[in-house]
């Protein structure tokens, strides 16, 4: 007996169930607030991972990125240098990516007044969601409610490293040129500045999937003193590099954004919000607060918990086959076409979730961004 559409979310997003909604809540110092989720990612997201077979024969990537929309490869597969059929890739990495229209109905079960899908370097995404004229109709607010954007795979002129930023509501014509300014980061500023564009440095302690980490401390102060925009709150960077930068910001005349990073639907728990009086602000004046510097952080930090969540939901969804029980069974239930693959991390995905755990797989995570950015100190 196959699964009603309810059931398959709960068990897609368990977390959903019994979570307590934020909407029209006073923030802790009793004021009203409108709340943003600024980033979060779905199916469509498009990471540039390349062969590293070279560097490392006993990883295994993904050679190309890949269209995830609805459900359907459209790259080819290469597995350490090798082209595969997509039967053979299934066997590999299954990821339950949301969809868009998940993400967006999960952020409005959270509680928050905006949200924002940021996939890695398109939106495809946005464009599904904004186009589903049928959507439409179920959210009539959904052009006041949706902050469309893209989280950036960036660098900076004549360096080697790489960092991600956010860019919010370009139009097409916009987000081409983005896409092609994202390799010189100075001009990219310059460029969303002209344009009245939100540009933000992501994360900036957390690289998760640069390839060139920032690890010497004047190239890291030279990147953070560029934007007048930081994420201060990621959903899964450690508290103490959060509250690092939410206490660095207001000193530094700096702006905030924040949100959940989520790539498994658990979005509208962490964010930036902006307090009003009176008349509750539109979606263009809440845009304008956080550029004058007025949004302020809420909800979860990331942590060895988070991560492990992450894992486990990664695994949850794979029909790989892995030792615990009802891992298995849930791979089992959801069909293939229903999780978009997507190449995580080998042995992370394949055998090492089974065999070493979720937890001891976050650990490794924290304690690698640790050994390379630890030392790293915001500029006074």
């Amino acid at each position: 007996m196959e699964p009603t559409q309810e059931e398959l979310r709960a068990l897609k997003y368990p977390y959903l169930i019994g979570l307590e909604s934020l909407a029209g809540k006073p923030n802790a110092q009793g004021q009203n607030v409108v709340r943003w989720d600024g980033h979060s990612h779905t199916c469509f997201t498009r990471p540039t991972i390349v062969d590293s077979s070279k560097r490392n024969r006993s990883r295994t990537w993904i050679e190309t990125g890949f269209d995830f929309g609805k459900g359907v490869v459209k790259s080819v597969f290469r597995i350490r240098g090798k082209p595969v059929t997509k039967s053979d890739a299934y066997k590999f990495y299954f990821v339950p990516f949301p969809t868009p229209k998940e993400i967006y109905e999960n952020a409005i079960d959270a509680g928050v007044d905006h949200i924002s899908i940021t996939d890695l370097n398109t939106m495809e995404g946005c464009k599904e969601l904004l186009s589903n004229r049928e959507f439409r109709r179920k959210h009539p607010d959904l052009e006041e409610r949706f902050i469309p954007g893209a989280e950036l795979e960036t660098r900076m002129p004549k360096k080697t490293y790489d960092f991600h930023t956010l860019v919010y509501e370009p139009n097409e014509r916009q987000f081409e040129r983005v896409m092609q300014l994202r390799e010189n980061a100075v001009d990219l500023k310059h460029y969303c500045d002209d344009q009245g564009l939100i540009l933000a440095l992501a994360h900036p302690f957390t690289p998760w999937f640069a390839k060139n980490q920032v690890t010497n401390q004047e190239d890291f102060e030279e990147l953070v003193e560029l934007f007048d925009i930081l994420e201060a709150r990621n959903g899964i960077t450690i508290e103490e590099h959060n509250k690092a930068l939410e206490d660095y910001c207001p000193v530094a005349g700096k702006g905030m954004t924040g949100g959940t990073d989520s790539s498994i639907g658990k979005v509208g728990t962490t964010g930036v919000e902006v307090a009003y009086t009176g008349r509750k602000p539109t979606k263009q004046e809440f845009s304008t607060a956080i550029v004058d510097g007025k949004g302020r952080p809420f909800g979860e930090h990331g942590g060895i918990p988070v991560v492990q969540e992450s894992y486990k939901q990664h695994a949850l969804f794979s029909p790989a086959g892995y030792e615990d029980e009802d891992h298995y069974r849930g791979g089992k239930i959801l069909r293939p076409e229903i999780s978009p693959i997507f190449q995580f991390m080998d042995d992370m995905a394949r055998k090492g979730i089974s065999k070493y755990g979720t937890k001891a797989i976050a650990k490794w995570g924290y304690k690698r961004i640790k050994e390379q950015q630890g030392h790293l100190k915001l500029p006074k």
